[in-house]
């Protein structure tokens, strides 16, 4: 399971993936450490799993594109999981970038898990899977959402 666990440096906070009580699975850049924004992104069981912190920018979205298209072209049809718990808002280009690369790859997705307890985050979540053609559920906890899509990846042709 992806976990963001927060880490003090001096008197700023920096934020680190990892798995279980082990070691960081793998270190989280910061688009802005002092912004609290970043994004963490991981590939596990032919799902990308991504979990955003802060503001969710259109640099994080790209970033979570290109891991998307790299599952897609080496393995097919990825299951997808955005873990929006962390989220304190994002930008409006980040919507618009959201519809344009949901249409575009309409069929290019297997599972959608979308961990919120946010009201406005469940609603926009409803809306958004109308540019989808895939199964989309909103989650309530990150072990759940990731159970649901590792449960799918090994029958997602």
């Amino acid at each position: 399971m992806l976990r963001l666990c927060r880490l003090m440096i001096g008197m700023q906070y920096i934020l680190i993936a990892g798995e279980g009580a082990g070691l960081p699975a793998l270190f989280l850049r910061s688009n802005n450490i002092r912004g609290y924004c970043m994004i963490a992104i991981e590939h596990k069981g032919h799902c990308v799993l991504a979990a955003v912190v802060g503001e969710f920018t259109l640099a994080d979205y790209h970033e979570f594109e290109q891991s998307v298209m790299y599952e897609l072209k080496f393995h097919g049809r990825p299951n997808l999981m955005f873990d929006l718990t962390e989220m304190l808002g994002y930008t409006l280009d980040v919507v618009w970038e959201e519809i344009r690369f949901s249409r575009e790859h309409r069929s290019d997705f297997g599972r959608i898990a979308v961990v919120t307890t946010d009201q406005w985050a469940t609603w926009a979540t409803w809306i958004a899977q109308l540019f989808v053609d895939s199964d989309v559920e909103v989650f309530s906890d990150a072990a759940s959402a990731e159970s649901w899509l590792l449960d799918a990846a090994s029958v997602t042709p």
